[in-house]
């Protein structure tokens, strides 16, 4: 009786070690600084931090860092080089270790990953679900795109991009997100969308925020700072682009996938009327196909 009392013990211990609270959202912010955006990038990750003032829910982010651009020792632990994970607070942040899913990510030692193999992306989406569970996840990724490929890392010694059918071949249907964020440059063509369509028996994402010509960083501190239950801090200055009257703050705890994209599209329209972004319901995807 003893030795069941201490495998019962032992197995609950094991279980609440690895269970997080689950919220309603994570956001997975896949960060491929291994070229020039880096020096942008370190701005997203300090406008983050400044933003985020709601502990209601997860924002995770994997960085790649590179010599060369950002000289940035103060936004996170150091002007480091390597790849490495965190959970980003307000005006504070907390390094992670990658667990069994990326397990080269630890405290004492370094690690350089190729952000540009969609392995890896797996593997982030699948420690993010597992230690941040959620109803809700958001998948962001944030680099340079050129229309046909995104995300570049050339630390390898050779260029390699992340390209919308590997994304496809390589993801399962278990690391769909609901939205799918591409804070790059030129990535809203029809075929990426219709790779991503929903049940297709892989990855699929419900809603897609993409860019068709060159585009600017989201603005992350105006977005996050309006996922609050703190109505005392709605902004009433700027008119709502999609239903009239003013622009309104969202409850992380009750926010839907839609109403999440119109806000990060307002910011967008507030911020970046120069240039041509669109948000897209995929589940629309194939009406446009067959049509």
């Amino acid at each position: 009786m003893k030795d069941i009392f201490l495998i019962l013990f032992t197995t609950f211990l094991t279980l609440t070690s690895y269970s997080q609270e689950q919220k309603n959202w994570t956001i997975m912010h896949y960060s491929v600084g291994s070229n020039s955006s880096e020096i942008d990038l370190m701005s997203d990750i300090d406008e983050m931090k400044q933003g985020k003032i709601s502990n209601d829910y997860n924002l995770i982010t994997l960085i790649d860092r590179i010599e060369g651009f950002s000289h940035d020792s103060l936004t996170l632990d150091g002007n480091f080089t390597d790849t490495r994970l965190y959970q980003i607070n307000h005006n504070t942040y907390e390094r992670l270790e990658g667990k069994e899913f990326l397990p080269e990510i630890g405290f004492d030692h370094s690690y350089e990953a190729n952000m540009a193999d969609v392995s890896v992306l797996k593997r982030f989406i699948q420690y993010c679900k597992k230690y941040y569970p959620a109803n809700n996840f958001m998948l962001v990724l944030r680099s340079h795109g050129n229309g046909v490929a995104m995300c570049p890392d050339a630390e390898g010694g050779q260029m390699d991009r992340i390209y919308p059918a590997e994304i496809s071949n390589i993801l399962t249907n278990e690391e769909s997100v609901d939205i799918l964020g591409l804070d790059v440059c030129s990535m809203a063509g029809l075929e990426n969308l219709y790779e991503w369509r929903p049940q297709n028996n892989s990855f699929s994402a419900d809603f897609v925020l993409a860019s068709s010509p060159l585009s600017g960083a989201w603005a992350y501190d105006a977005i996050l700072n309006r996922i609050t239950n703190d109505k005392t801090s709605i902004s009433a200055s700027d008119i709502s682009f999609f239903n009239g009257g003013k622009e309104k703050n969202l409850n992380p705890k009750t926010m839907t996938p839609i109403d999440f994209s119109k806000l990060i599209m307002e910011e967008i329209y507030d911020n970046q009327r120069w240039a041509s972004w669109g948000l897209f319901d995929n589940s629309k995807i194939i009406d446009v196909n067959q049509g």
